[in-house]
């Protein structure tokens, strides 16, 4: 269901797996990972030890449709429990094949990217074991989502939600927007650096000195086809308690209980789908990653 390339070192390793396209718009991940294997196999890079296993394409049917997902976003029902309530549905059935790749691995990197030009490019991380710190780092990557009740709605769980869950060290990699011409080459090297600094690649790895900004999610504005946004999201920066955020019907305006900034724009989400998220911004690592 799922196409895979495999590349083993010259000695014995653990299995990293890179996926691609988990939402079918996301086309950055896939060039990324088509690069990282041609590049290995011209040898401009040379794979020293373990098991690279890649996905490049998770989601076939959306990727030919151009489309975030056919049925229910992919990167929302990554659990057994979710996928079988959902069964029958394309990406719910999906789901268990994504999850099965999972299975046969040490660790994961998971590759996307976003429709917002406003919102840089930054990384997810929902575990505090060292080595996902250390993959963290490594990415050099300046902004770092960390787990929270608010990552993502209720009843829903990411691919690193689920490795996480089986003891597999995970990060998520959204590279930039869709069409920045610089969101590969940001995101390859990001790759790039991980698997030199895992020893994966015989590359000598580069030492990041860049202060990482730690963002943890407070809430999120969710699309409501009941409700009518009336937060200026286009130009938002922030949020303060009493803001208005969405008009009922009957001319109700609903106002946030929450502060923080404004993060990870989408201006035109399916039902139930974020618009934003509020969050707290920090340069430290936070204290409690693990919700």
């Amino acid at each position: 269901m799922i196409k895979t390339i495999e590349r083993t070192g010259t000695e014995s390793g653990p299995t990293l797996l890179l996926t691609g396209r988990i939402h079918g718009d996301e086309p950055v991940g896939t060039r990324i990972i088509e690069r990282l294997i041609r590049e290995i196999d011209d040898d401009i890079l040379t794979l020293a030890k373990g098991t690279l296993k890649c996905a490049p394409i998770c989601n076939q049917r959306a990727a030919d449709a151009n489309t975030r997902y056919l049925d229910m976003n992919l990167n929302r029902v990554m659990s057994r429990a979710i996928a079988n309530a959902n069964k029958g549905k394309h990406e719910a059935d999906l789901a268990h094949a994504v999850m099965n790749l999972i299975d046969e691995v040490d660790m994961l990197i998971d590759l996307h990217s976003f429709p917002d030009q406003t919102t840089p490019a930054y990384m997810i991380c929902v575990d505090d074991s060292e080595l996902a710190r250390e993959m963290v780092k490594a990415s050099a990557y300046k902004t770092v989502l960390c787990a929270s009740d608010y990552l993502t709605p209720g009843n829903s769980q990411m691919t690193i939600d689920y490795a996480k869950s089986q003891g597999k060290p995970a990060i998520l990699i959204e590279a930039g927007y869709h069409e920045d011409p610089d969101a590969l080459e940001r995101g390859y090297n990001a790759v790039v650096n991980v698997l030199a600094t895992l020893g994966f690649l015989d590359k000598t790895p580069r030492t990041s000195t860049q202060m990482q900004n730690f963002v943890v999610m407070t809430d999120y504005i969710l699309q409501r086809d009941d409700y009518e946004l009336v937060l200026p999201l286009a130009t938002a920066i922030s949020i303060k308690r009493g803001d208005p955020i969405y008009k009922t019907r009957d001319g109700q305006i609903i106002t946030s209980d929450k502060e923080g900034a404004i993060f990870a724009k989408n201006m035109s989400p399916k039902q139930g789908e974020e618009y934003c998220y509020i969050a707290d911004i920090t340069n430290e690592w936070p204290k409690k990653l693990s919700f």
